[in-house]
């Protein structure tokens, strides 16, 4: 395809033929596409960007899935799974109610566990969604970190009983637990 076939900026959904060229200069400059003869071809380089975004995940990406349960969505992920995952693995937590949408909603969340690298499901709460989230995310082939407040965790469903969950006490062990296993079983973790 020649360059000039890349300026069609419909396909880009992008607003006009100079916001095209910002993005082909952009992936050329991250050396994920090169020039030749008036071709733009995908470099090795962009390559593994393909591959890591569909077969692997976006690397550093996290799905968190949770109870949304006021009492329970504020200190466990604001004080426990956020931190872990941002602040000390420098990676990415993706929760869905708060990724901007108008999709259905079912429709967003596997699209976005189709692209995260690894999910945290925490299954305090014993909520059903949680059990489909990190089913679904198994089923890609991600690592699933399990986690579940201690004293919720008799309340787990004898399926995932067989994994090894981190069973916290209060958001701040949460934290640092969750942060240890992230580092020691995830690729890319600092």
């Amino acid at each position: 395809m020649g360059i000039a076939d890349w300026l069609r900026y419909p396909l880009f959904n992008a607003f006009d033929s100079k916001e095209v060229k910002f993005l082909l200069s952009t992936q050329h400059d991250l050396g994920y596409i090169s020039y030749h003869d008036g071709q733009a071809t995908l470099t090795a380089k962009g390559w593994e960007q393909i591959q890591a975004a569909t077969a692997n995940g976006i690397p550093g990406k996290c799905f968190v899935a949770m109870s949304f349960d006021e009492d329970l969505k504020k200190p466990i992920f604001d004080d426990g799974i956020e931190p872990a995952i941002e602040i000390d693995c420098k990676m990415k937590a993706v929760r869905i109610d708060l990724v901007p949408h108008n999709d259905n909603i079912v429709d967003k969340i596997i699209a976005e566990i189709r692209t995260c690298q690894f999910m945290v499901a925490d299954f305090t709460g014993n909520k059903a969604g949680v059990y489909f989230e990190a089913g679904f995310a198994k089923g890609l082939g991600r690592e699933v970190i399990w986690t579940c407040r201690e004293d919720d965790f008799e309340n787990i469903h004898f399926d995932i009983a067989q994994f090894s969950h981190i069973v916290w006490k209060d958001p701040k062990d949460l934290r640092t637990r969750l942060a240890y296993k992230i580092k020691a079983t995830i690729p890319g973790a600092p």
